[in-house]
């Protein structure tokens, strides 16, 4: 897999792995189950490392896209920036989920403040994570479209 086709795949999953992970784990307070919170908490965590790969991936991918259009030159450099927030924001959330996993494993139950907490974080990492993949989205990737209509025509 080239770096391009990396850097797309892992970005939609770690974009859809913290809102998936943060229902889960938001149904697992609800239900009161443990295990079911706890398995929302490692796929935060989960996401967050995969967001390290797809932000360390970036690089790779912009340098195996080749000449590209004026217009998606301002758009990558944006996408850079904003990218580092959407990073921030996955290890964030990964590192208040796997606070919450620690103090669940040595404690029975977490400070009342504890489970709301990686509530919201999470939140704000879909979010920053929504707003670096809409800018993503818009980066024209002609590699890709000439493979997909190879397939087309086949």
């Amino acid at each position: 897999m080239d770096p391009v086709n990396f850097h797309h795949v892992a970005s939609y999953i770690s974009v859809l792995l913290v809102p998936l992970s943060l229902a889960l784990f938001l149904f697992g307070i609800v239900q009161s189950n443990r295990n079911v919170v706890r398995a929302g908490l490692v796929g935060c965590v989960l996401a967050g490392v995969l967001a390290g790969g797809v932000f360390r991936s970036g690089k790779s991918a912009e340098g195996s896209m080749g000449p590209i259009a004026q217009a998606s030159s301002a758009t990558i450099e944006q996408h850079k920036s904003i990218a580092l927030f959407g990073l921030a924001g996955a290890c964030a959330s990964a590192a208040a989920a796997g606070l919450a996993l620690i103090w669940m494993q040595l404690r029975d139950t977490p400070p009342r403040w504890l489970l709301p907490g990686v509530a919201a974080i999470a939140l704000g990492a879909t979010l920053m994570l929504l707003w670096t993949a809409m800018i993503g989205r818009q980066i024209s990737h002609s590699e890709v479209m000439h493979v997909a209509s190879q397939i087309h025509d086949d």
